[in-house]
């Protein structure tokens, strides 16, 4: 009585041809990479809503910036600015939620 074979078995028998054992080398290393990456860490984002235009508002930013880079804090890194100016006009900023 014979035992049918199995997979592994058939991999590597004589039939296997060598083709498709290297494709099958070459999709599990493209795959594998895939798998293994760590998922990257949510980065915090600091967000700034200002009434000034962008250029009077840098007067505010870039200090603002100076200091959380002093703090170990960098742009892209390990933070996001997110800044939205209303060049002036109020009622384009969004309506307070405590009044």
């Amino acid at each position: 009585m014979t035992r049918p074979p199995s997979p592994l078995t058939m991999l590597f028998s004589h039939h296997t041809k060598r083709r498709e054992f290297i494709r099958l080398l070459g999709g599990a290393a493209v795959a594998w990479p895939l798998a293994a990456r760590p998922q990257q860490p949510a980065m915090p984002v600091f967000g700034i809503l200002l009434v000034f235009s962008r250029e009077s508002g840098r007067t505010f930013t870039e200090p603002l910036r100076a200091y959380m880079q002093a703090l170990g804090y960098v742009e892209g890194r390990n933070i996001v600015f997110d800044v939205r100016y209303a060049d002036g006009k109020v009622d384009r900023l969004p309506t307070p939620i405590f009044e």
